[in-house]
């Protein structure tokens, strides 16, 4: 006795066959830089990035926008007061940090600076947001190590503004930024002023900004920083 055979579903397995061609020939995503983009398609760029949710697309597309934006600012920032230094800038990593939006280390025996970015900028919408901040950063690593916010720095932000078209600024960010829950975690170092005992800012770890203290600046104070451990 032979069993009967179910029909075969000739509709399903042609809508299958279908939906997986067209994910195997669906065209990836471009997460390159060019020149020639504007600053709308640049951002239109990261949401599509964004929503791949792919790291190593996103640390390609950074630092793409790093090298477009310093060939960009090279050419404004010309008759800047302040000297301009053509070094190799480079992007490194997705921080955790909070408190800033964006972070520029400058190293002078190397001529190399390196930028990081928060991931906590990293939402939807936010285009315009790292565009300015990575703007910022570039600006920092094409200045001398101790310009900080500076009248060069403030004269060159302009420039590059009115220029470019961007919306860089001192402090804080032109868009939404997320604010992690309060972490039960408690603080462990602090970067305090040598000269007049002002701390500066604090951290839950013996991360990079711990270890390279001297490389911040206290404006007021005209003294690099110094990191000491929390007594508890």
């Amino acid at each position: 006795m032979t069993k009967e055979r179910a029909p075969f579903d000739t509709c399903n397995k042609k809508d299958t066959i279908e939906n997986h061609c067209e994910l195997i020939t669906a065209a990836p995503i471009n997460v390159h830089v060019s020149l020639d983009m504007s600053l709308d398609e640049i951002a239109e760029r990261y949401e599509k990035i964004l929503k791949s949710n792919r790291k190593d697309q996103m640390q390609v597309f950074f630092q793409d926008l790093v090298t477009y934006f310093k060939k960009k600012e090279i050419p404004v920032l010309k008759d800047l007061p302040t000297p301009v230094i053509e070094r190799e800038i480079t992007f490194t990593k997705i921080m955790r940090a909070y408190r800033v939006a964006g972070r520029c280390y400058t190293y002078l025996k190397r001529n190399t600076a390196e930028i990081e970015i928060s991931k906590h900028i990293l939402l939807p919408g936010n285009g315009k947001a790292i565009i300015d901040v990575i703007a910022h950063e570039v600006l920092h690593g094409l200045l001398p190590h101790k310009e900080c916010h500076k009248n060069g720095f403030k004269i060159g932000m302009f420039k590059i503004n009115k220029a470019l078209g961007t919306h860089i600024r001192i402090t804080g960010v032109n868009g939404k930024f997320e604010t992690p829950k309060e972490s039960p975690t408690p603080w462990l170092y602090e970067l305090y002023c040598p000269k007049c005992g002002k701390v500066i800012t604090k951290y839950k770890s013996l991360c990079k900004s711990v270890r390279t203290a001297k490389n911040y600046y206290h404006n007021p104070c005209r003294v690099s920083l110094k990191a000491r451990k929390i007594k508890k």
